[in-house]
């Protein structure tokens, strides 16, 4: 417990130049300047992230409003077409029909091309509006590229489709109850 307050104490002394922080006796003193080299190695944000080159580049094609992959699955090599859902799918659900169709699989992520890591709970509507990423499956990269016109034109019609729908059909129900 004691050794918990003296990281307090540094902690807020590295922050803090009170009078209290520079009555702090040496030890400590040597504890707060530990503390702040460590915390400094792990607050870089200097280092630019790097993650190795793409094994390939999979262009997404939109076709009928869904957009659609073709990725060459690394147990069999063998091209699979994947369609996404914008509105419904997630990274989670993406990740899970790349394992469902090769079981070889044992990691599938996907990126930002910055390299961070992409939550499983993104939509595909998000996804998509980062006009590109990386596919990162076992130890193989791909750079996955949305065209930028494209991409603009079936979200815009991804979403206000369901939307048109809606109000046609309160449109009718009206009709009908006033008719």
């Amino acid at each position: 417990m004691k050794r918990i307050g003296l990281l307090c104490v540094a902690r807020l002394c590295s922050v803090d130049a009170s009078p209290l922080c520079r009555s702090i006796p040496s030890a400590v003193a040597r504890k707060r300047n530990l503390v702040k080299r460590s915390l400094r190695s792990y607050c870089t944000h200097e280092t630019p992230r790097s993650s190795p080159a793409a094994h390939s580049t999979i262009p997404v094609r939109f076709e009928r409003g869904l957009p659609y992959l073709v990725i060459t699955l690394p147990s069999r090599q063998e091209s699979c077409q994947f369609s996404l859902r914008p509105l419904t799918d997630d990274v989670g659900s993406f990740c899970e029909q790349l394992h469902r169709e090769d079981r070889g699989l044992d990691y599938v992520a996907v990126y930002t091309n910055d390299g961070i890591r992409v939550a499983t709970s993104t939509s595909i509507e998000h996804l998509l509006q980062f006009g590109g990423f990386r596919l990162r499956l076992n130890d193989r990269y791909y750079d996955v590229t949305v065209p930028e016109r494209t991409l603009e034109d079936q979200l815009d019609k991804t979403t206000i489709a369901p939307h048109e729908k809606a109000i046609s059909t309160g449109a009718r129900k009206i009709e009908s109850w006033a008719g």
